[in-house]
């Protein structure tokens, strides 16, 4: 018997599940995945807490945490350690920019917030308070796309910006239903703090960062993978069923082009 109801069952094949098989909604689809993958869960988030606590790896970190759960969002296989440290190293000056660029945006918008707060009610404090918390939301969702952006193409840093700019308005709606449970998950977490310490300290991270690629990846691979291969007229190996020779090895090794005006279908780059 594979697991109760095929939780925890690890006798599948390394490199995935079966694509041809029937397809789940994606509900369901997304608590076999977590619960397939529970222990490996709690050692990246193990993994990824021991890599962050120098604070500037936090970056490099990051990449390597959201390259595995990528593989794990889309069913693929993960050396959890050996990936993980890949893209760390493979990663680290586009993470480690996007960290800085993150701090530096919270230091700016969360000060501003405060001066505004500080002042007299005014309409005018009132709307620039609103328009700090607007891009405060529009920056926590372009780091949904982001960190995926940089560890599945070879897209400059601007345009991994400008793509994860638009994804925020495109996915508008899936982003807030991931940012609903990054709330509830988060939120919970520090109002029951010390005693959700376990919680934070073996499954928080990962778990957060499972529903966010789960929930974010799709829109990258239908707005800016998939366009990509159809321009160039080439099959796109995520599509290719398994066992044939070609073997998705992410698209690091080609960088994904501008395109050009006049097309139909919306696509970004």
């Amino acid at each position: 018997m594979a697991g109760f109801f095929g939780m925890f069952d690890y006798s599948k094949p390394g490199a995935g599940v079966d694509k041809g098989g029937p397809q789940k909604k994606r509900f369901f689809l997304f608590f076999d995945i977590y619960f397939r993958k529970f222990w490996k869960l709690v050692l990246l988030n193990l993994l990824y807490i021991a890599f962050c606590i120098p604070i500037v790896t936090i970056g490099p970190a990051t990449a390597g945490f959201t390259y595995v759960l990528r593989n794990y969002a889309r069913e693929e296989h993960a050396f959890l350690f050996s990936d993980f440290i890949d893209a760390f190293r493979k990663n680290w000056k586009q993470s480690a920019l996007l960290f800085v660029l993150n701090c530096a945006c919270i230091f700016l918008i969360v000060n501003a917030f405060i001066f505004y707060w500080s002042m007299e009610s005014t309409l005018f404090a009132i709307i620039a308070m609103g328009i700090c918390f607007f891009l405060g939301i529009i920056l926590l969702f372009m780091n949904y796309y982001a960190h995926l952006m940089i560890v599945t193409t070879a897209l400059p840093f601007k345009h991994i910006l400008k793509n994860s700019f638009f994804l925020s308005f495109i996915g508008v709606r899936t982003n807030l239903i991931t940012t609903f449970f990054v709330v509830v998950l988060g939120g919970a977490s520090a109002f029951f703090y010390p005693f959700s310490l376990p919680v934070i300290i073996f499954l928080l991270f990962s778990t957060v960062g499972l529903i966010v690629c789960f929930n974010s990846y799709p829109y990258i691979k239908k707005y800016v993978i998939d366009p990509y291969y159809r321009e160039r007229e080439e099959k796109n190996p995520l599509d290719m069923p398994d066992g044939t020779d070609a073997i998705f090895t992410d698209i690091g090794s080609q960088e994904v082009q501008e395109k050009p005006s006049g097309k139909k279908g919306k696509t970004i780059s």
